[in-house]
């Protein structure tokens, strides 16, 4: 019910939300993916833009995630935005192509993890993982993600190498 109002009034403004429980001004909201929000015209906006499957693999989406992108209206936000981040090159290019948004607009910041997380004290084996010999690792499911296609790679690495199993 909440997502519908935000849709159909873009009220109660999640500023206006704000500065009426903690007395503080919203200088700049932002999205780090697209999703309904209702933001007074004064407040910055800056939104994350990860891709543009939703565009380009409308097919791989179930109905539910269609119908989710065609009510937040993914355009609307990217043109509405004062700012867009896009996590990679390709996906900046996407957005100047399909929704003619100036390429000034758009800032390329990758996705990645502070230092901590790639300083070890000790190093770390795969056998102390329980890891086998070989392996593949795949994140992420559904269709979108393509893992027959990596499960293809990899049966045809074992073909190619001579390896009968992982």
């Amino acid at each position: 019910v909440f997502n519908a109002v935000h849709y159909l009034s873009s009220r109660p403004a999640l500023d206006e939300m704000i500065r009426k429980k903690t007395g503080k001004q919203c200088d700049v909201f932002f999205m780090t993916n697209m999703n309904f929000g209702g933001i007074s015209s004064a407040v910055k906006r800056v939104l994350t833009v990860h891709d543009l499957s939703f565009e380009t693999h409308k097919e791989l989406l179930p109905l539910k995630g269609r119908l989710w992108h065609r009510y937040v209206n993914p355009r609307r936000l990217m043109l509405e935005a004062d700012h867009l981040i896009a996590v990679s090159e390709t996906t900046k290019k996407d957005v100047v192509e399909r929704y003619c948004i100036p390429q000034q607009k758009i800032s390329v910041t990758h996705l990645s993890c502070g230092k901590e997380f790639f300083e070890t004290t000790k190093p770390i084996s795969r056998e102390a993982l329980g890891l086998p010999d070989r392996y593949i690792l795949g994140l992420g499911g559904g269709k979108r993600k393509n893992n027959e296609a990596l499960i293809d790679a990899f049966a045809l690495f074992l073909k190619k190498t001579s390896h009968s199993s992982p």
